[in-house]
């Protein structure tokens, strides 16, 4: 066996200087804005030993629901995330 390239799938290079970049855009800081508190807890991501949360922000849409790592969810929260796992044990 050996590995196979099909040069029908291949594409031309192109030079990543040339994307279009937002520049304007600004991290997303939960820990500094208080403006932006959380909601509800609607989902949540187990990975290796970390855990991110699906939440969504009070005065936000829906549409801006984030997944949030838990190391970036401030500690005033934990009743919060303790109430969303004794309601969801499995996740």
């Amino acid at each position: 066996l050996h590995p196979v390239s099909y040069i029908s799938l291949l594409k031309s290079y192109k030079d990543p200087s040339k994307f279009h970049v937002h520049s304007n855009l600004k991290p997303f800081e939960l820990v500094n804005d208080s403006t932006l508190s959380i909601h509800s807890i609607l989902d949540s991501q187990h990975i290796g030993h970390y855990f991110k949360y699906f939440v969504h922000f009070h005065s936000l849409l829906d549409s801006e629901n984030s997944w949030i790592p838990l190391s970036d969810i401030p500690r005033t929260y934990d009743k919060l995330i303790d109430c969303y796992h004794k309601h969801h044990p499995h996740a």
